[in-house]
């Protein structure tokens, strides 16, 4: 069951991604960000937020010049080559400003400022999982000397759930749509405590 689901989800997430800059435009995808970068300075603070967004422009120029095509020529030089490699240039500048590909490179900002955001809780949720993890172990070895059965249908469910919360904050990476500030942090405790299921009722049976 755990396989097939994260399949599922690992389509369902791939899918997601390939039609939103289908169906969304460019322009939509930045006003969510900048919507996005309001709403986080008045709930995190504006040094928060400028900082996040800095690192997701530094981010998105990183990826863009990577991406931009190279034309160098390799070989022989002469007009005809000169000739077939502007015809070229011209074809993949075509192709890199059509409306689907500006849309996915303003869907990849977002998808960069809000990773950006994530990143800066990351710390805060480590300090949250440690201790669940550690008190999921501490469960289960006082479980075991109590000769008392592991739950397995909590375990999977709580593998379940983790992978949901996580393919859901993923999701919510990419949506050009305005989404509460306290969306991500709910997420991440929902994967914390579902991880601290798993951790407690563990058993040694396969998938």
């Amino acid at each position: 069951m755990i396989r097939y689901l994260a399949i599922t989800l690992t389509a369902a997430l791939l899918c997601l991604v390939l039609w939103l800059p289908a169906s969304h435009p460019a322009a939509q995808f930045y006003r969510t960000t900048l919507d996005e970068h309001v709403s986080c300075s008045d709930v995190w603070g504006k040094r928060f937020a400028t900082a996040a967004l800095g690192k997701a422009l530094a981010a998105a120029d990183i990826a863009r010049q990577s991406a931009a095509p190279s034309m160098m020529s390799k070989g022989p030089t002469g007009s005809a080559e000169h000739r077939l490699a502007g015809r070229m240039q011209d074809m993949m500048n075509r192709f890199y400003g059509t409306p689907y590909l500006s849309a996915l490179e303003a869907m990849t900002a977002l998808a960069y400022y809000r990773f950006a955001t994530l990143l800066y809780l990351l710390p805060g949720a480590g300090l949250l999982l440690l201790p669940a993890l550690f008190d999921a172990a501490a469960r289960r070895v006082i479980r075991t000397y109590e000769f008392r059965r592991h739950d397995p249908e909590r375990y999977s469910f709580g593998i379940a759930g983790a992978m949901i919360s996580t393919v859901a904050l993923l999701a919510s990476c990419v949506l050009p749509l305005p989404l509460p500030s306290m969306l991500a942090p709910c997420a991440m405790l929902s994967a914390i405590y579902c991880l601290h299921v798993v951790v407690a009722n563990f058993h040694h049976s396969g998938l």
